[in-house]
């Protein structure tokens, strides 16, 4: 061949062969906005080192990119417990595999609110998360074992989308040692409250309780736990104002009662905690 011919051959093959690579490495390359990424190799999982970490455009997880994720939580850092979150909030599914790999990060905050439903297998890997907060705001209704299984969690869980609460599931969640946040738009009937009073754990928050009766407040008042806060109540009338007043365990804050008439008044005033909160009081 002659010489110049094969010099332009030369440069045309290492030409092709750096468009071959600047476009893979195109394709290789992740959004800015973390959030929009809609899929993930293990690979690309490694490089990601954003804290928070938010990737809530994903829809599908493989243990090995969960692995991945895992590694990415930093071992040491000046942020906030709250900040070093990983997001998963666009994963409906999760199989245990997966779970699991999760389980084993340092992140301290795991959210996965767009679970839907929850096999206990998952289950009992996410309660292995050895993390502060565990979000599983996606879930509308709970069963007892899943519950029983979710309650071995340490940290502080959180249920904010739950539509109903029976009592076996109550009694269920009751062995969570740690902070248990209900913050669904529900109802609970009086047997429901006896069993969530078995809680013994740090706080129990039912930020999604927006009225109770009487007979419930009083099962409620009963809470064997360090914390009892009733935060969402909207309406109180004097029964279950003097039922609520008698708790230990309540914190003594209304942020979203608007009005209050003088006997629910009176019976607030009983309270014996350090504080009464009542923000909220327009009238």
């Amino acid at each position: 061949m002659h010489p110049r011919c094969f010099s332009l051959l030369l440069i045309a093959l290492l030409a092709s062969g750096m468009s071959v690579g600047w476009n893979a490495g195109l394709a290789d390359e992740l959004p800015a906005d973390t959030n929009e990424i809609k899929s993930l190799t293990p690979e690309q999982a490694g490089r990601l080192s954003r804290i928070p970490l938010e990737l809530d455009g994903l829809t599908t997880l493989d243990a090995e990119t969960a692995k991945a994720l895992a590694d990415r939580a930093p071992r040491h850092s000046s942020a906030s417990g709250y900040e070093l979150h990983l997001s998963l909030g666009g994963l409906t599914t999760l199989d245990a595999a997966a779970a699991e790999a999760l389980a084993g990060s340092r992140w301290e905050a795991l959210r996965l609110d767009g679970l839907s439903s929850l096999p206990m297998a998952t289950a009992r890997a996410l309660a292995a998360f050895k993390g502060s907060l565990l979000s599983l705001g996606g879930l509308r209704k709970l069963d007892a074992d899943v519950a029983r299984a979710l309650a071995a969690f340490k940290g502080g869980l959180t249920l904010r989308d739950l539509t109903s609460l029976d009592e076996p599931t109550a009694a269920a969640l009751t062995g969570s040692k740690g902070w248990l946040i209900l913050a669904g738009q529900f109802t609970l009937s009086p047997q429901a409250a006896r069993a969530l009073a078995a809680f013994e754990g740090a706080s129990l928050t039912l930020a999604g309780l927006h009225a109770i009766d009487a007979e419930t407040a009083a099962a409620l008042a009963m809470c064997k736990g360090h914390e009892l806060s009733l935060a969402g109540l909207r309406t109180l009338d004097a029964a279950t104002a003097a039922a609520v007043a008698r708790s230990k365990a309540w914190n003594g804050r209304l942020p979203e009662l608007t009005s209050l008439d003088a006997a629910s008044a009176t019976a607030l005033a009983t309270f014996d905690g350090e504080e009464l909160t009542l923000d909220g009081l327009t009238r």
